[in-house]
């Protein structure tokens, strides 16, 4: 379910400029025409500041969704029939799952 909530957020700042200038020239300009409107459009423009927008949208939910350096992944299993979900466990959990007689590295 997160991986669908960043590409919808990913499509919708790279259509944003494109929306922003389509509304600009249907209110301001009085285009009625959507042909009109993207016909005349600075489409390399609106490309590059949406790819723009995408790209800083990736790197800030990769720095503020991250987890903290230390942790271990531990993907997802079926316990009981039941799907257990994939999560984190920080050091202190990492030496409780360590069997006794083998040494974490």
């Amino acid at each position: 379910m997160q991986m669908i909530r960043i590409i919808l957020l990913n499509l919708f700042l790279f259509a944003l400029p494109f929306l922003l200038y389509s509304g600009y020239m249907y209110l301001v300009r009085g285009h009625r025409d959507p042909l009109m409107i993207l016909e005349n459009a600075p489409l390399s423009w609106l490309i590059g500041i949406g790819a723009a927008l995408a790209v800083i949208a990736l790197f800030t939910l990769g720095k503020l969704d991250g987890k903290p350096p230390g942790q271990i992944y531990v993907p997802s299993t079926v316990k009981d029939g039941q799907i257990v979900p994939g999560h984190f466990i920080g050091p202190s959990a990492q030496k409780a799952a360590v069997p006794q007689n083998h040494t974490a590295e």
